[in-house]
């Protein structure tokens, strides 16, 4: 019911993380997992789920009814916890408490499922992705845009940036019964492949662990620049970027700005944690506004997107995004860019990210923003990061397509100012 709830939450628009923390209160660690593990999946895989439906049922269920049949055919086609007859007995008891009426036809399309293959043809209904979505990535990725589709639908990989050394720490784990192994792509992170409960683990509570994807350590890695000791984190969110900058430049203050209180709140928490609380300060406010307030010679603009560089991790933003946004994401990532120009001294750089790899959150958005401020010059990201990485270069940016190596998708463009 956990999961059933959460998912009705996130259809009336509420964000997914908000809906499982509010419907797993009071579940134990192994249900807690079962029911994020059902509302992720669901997510990723609801067109499949609905195209099934629809050819089963002339028409359209209750919303919760349909959510109760979702459930049980991800569990089904997509899941190997729970056995068959178990997922129908309990999809069965869901839809009487939802509509008695319904728990007859929830019972009839589920043992049609089990019995019947589902292979539909339409590549945005067999990976479950907006058609506008899928068309963008196979008119610039025609060799790839297949495999990207379909790893989006795989869960995505846990992976931790170490604040000591890798070993010590992978043999820290192994201690504790987690099961890790060293990235190739960045010295400082490895990737998680068994269960860990972070709460659990006396490296993680000691500070010496945080949960990060690659591609956003890797935009730290573009802002590499020892020599400057203030920086300026101008959308700092629960502080990831920040806390990476402070560990990078042992030497240097972060100023981590961002909008959110309640984001903020949580900073203050990992900065305690990871005994950075007196080296990175947050600000409230409007990174538009504080900017000529704040100076640094380093300063980071990772900007609100549409985050369809990250459907793996977030699968449910592909349906709540349309193509529009993209124009309305693009104003503010100006906007954002454009005050940190304002904010960086001269010498210093600006390095701009987002988790979208659309040309109008990132080419478009950097080349306008050069072309405003001629005292801007382009620099090589790549060449800051490990070797494989620059199998991502594009001129001078880095832009990781989703779904490609275990790596989250990105744009990261590294501007200094020369006056």
């Amino acid at each position: 019911m956990q999961a059933l709830a959460a998912l009705l939450e996130v259809e009336e628009g509420r964000p997914v993380a908000e809906a499982l923390a509010g419907a797993e209160r009071g579940l134990s660690p192994e249900d807690r997992r079962l029911a994020t593990q059902i509302v992720y999946a669901v997510l990723r895989h609801r067109r499949f789920l609905d195209a099934f439906i629809t050819t089963r049922i002339p028409l359209s269920p209750k919303p919760a009814v349909r959510m109760v049949i979702r459930i049980g055919l991800c569990q089904l086609w997509f899941m190997d916890r729970v056995p068959d007859y178990a997922v129908v007995s309990s999809a069965v008891e869901q839809a009487r408490t939802v509509d008695a009426r319904a728990a007859g036809l929830v019972n009839a399309v589920l043992r049609t499922a089990i019995r019947t293959p589902f292979e539909p043809r339409e590549p945005g209904v067999r990976y479950s992705l907006p058609d506008w979505i899928l068309e963008r990535w196979q008119a610039r990725w025609p060799g790839d845009w297949e495999t990207m589709a379909a790893r989006l639908n795989e869960p995505p990989p846990m992976t931790l940036r170490v604040r000591k050394d890798r070993a010590t720490a992978l043999a820290d784990l192994a201690s504790e019964g987690v099961e890790a192994v060293a990235s190739d792509w960045l010295p400082d992170a490895i990737t998680v492949r068994s269960p860990l409960r972070l709460e659990r683990s006396a490296l993680f509570r000691q500070g010496f662990l945080y949960v990060q994807d690659q591609s956003a350590m890797a935009v730290t890695y573009a802002a590499a620049e020892p020599e400057q000791t203030r920086i300026v984190d101008l959308c700092a969110g629960v502080g990831g970027k920040s806390f990476h900058l402070a560990d990078q430049h042992p030497a240097a203050h972060v100023t981590a700005v961002d909008t959110a209180a309640e984001r903020l709140a949580r900073l203050r928490e990992n900065a305690v944690r990871l005994h950075l609380a007196g080296r990175v300060t947050p600000v409230l406010g409007d990174a538009r506004a504080v900017a000529s307030q704040e100076h640094g010679g380093i300063v980071i603009v990772d900007a609100p997107c549409t985050g369809l560089g990250i459907l793996r991790r977030r699968p449910d933003i592909r349906w709540r995004r349309q193509p529009r946004d993209l124009a309305r994401f693009q104003i503010l990532q100006r906007e954002l860019l454009d005050a940190a120009v304002g904010t960086v001294e001269p010498g210093g750089i600006v390095v701009y990210s987002v988790c979208s790899t659309e040309p109008e959150e990132t080419t478009v958005v950097v080349n306008a923003i050069l072309q405003a401020h001629s005292e801007l010059v382009p620099e090589d990201v790549a060449q800051l990061l490990p070797e494989p990485w620059t199998r991502f270069r594009e001129g001078h940016w880095l832009l990781v397509p989703p779904g490609i190596a275990d790596l989250d998708g990105f744009f990261i463009a590294r501007l200094r100012r020369t006056a």
